[in-house]
């Protein structure tokens, strides 16, 4: 289902995929920060990202082209790099 907003619209399969990567990831490595790690918490985390960021480039960010407009997506394009120039 997508749910409309007046930043475009929004699969909220995606998104709910998108929380429940995200925080699986923040607890790996919140995991591995308290104590040493397995080889294989350290393949899983390594996994896990990999996975994350497929997701992202294949369809995320497909989803996101699809829904913004070319004038949407360059002032997107011109507030990441004035983002980037900030730091």
């Amino acid at each position: 289902m997508l749910c409309g907003s007046s930043l475009g619209t929004v699969d909220e399969h995606a998104a709910a995929q998108l929380s429940r990567e995200h925080l699986a990831i923040r607890c790996a490595a919140t995991a591995i920060e308290a104590r040493a790690p397995s080889l294989d918490q350290l393949q899983e985390l390594g996994a896990n990202l990999a996975a994350r960021v497929r997701f992202e480039e294949r369809c995320l960010f497909a989803l996101i082209e699809e829904d913004l407009g070319s004038d949407q997506l360059s002032r997107l394009a011109t507030a990441v790099l004035e983002a980037e120039e900030a730091l």
